[in-house]
């Protein structure tokens, strides 16, 4: 995946099922490599997932920052979570901004 920032240098990266031969105790080490590459090449990440412990290593990588006043900032301006619904034939994207994609995940509401 690191090699594939350098081509994708100010633009988009598409990662399918990041968590993908990873065991899950990496996924926060992963998420946190993925966001400083990303940061430095600038490139947008699009990463999917069904894994919950994927979506709250991703989480976790901002709110254990908490220390920094600006951690809540940077997850407002860094992370959003899209889950696609198939009603009827159609599909549709929620959007889930950083706080209530992290309040999501704490009550346990299915956003996979």
């Amino acid at each position: 995946m690191t090699l594939a920032f350098h081509q994708a240098q100010n633009g988009v990266l598409l990662i399918d099922e990041v968590e993908n031969g990873l065991h899950h105790t990496a996924l926060r080490k992963i998420w946190k490599n993925l966001f400083q590459i990303s940061l430095h090449f600038n490139v947008q990440i699009f990463a999917t997932t069904h894994s919950i412990e994927c979506l709250n290593a991703a989480r976790k990588l901002f709110s254990d920052s908490k220390e920094q006043e600006s951690a809540d900032q940077e997850l407002e301006n860094h992370l959003l979570f899209h889950r696609l619904n198939a009603k009827n034939g159609k599909i549709s994207s929620t959007t889930y901004e950083a706080r209530t994609f992290s309040f999501a995940l704490e009550q346990g509401v299915e956003i996979r």
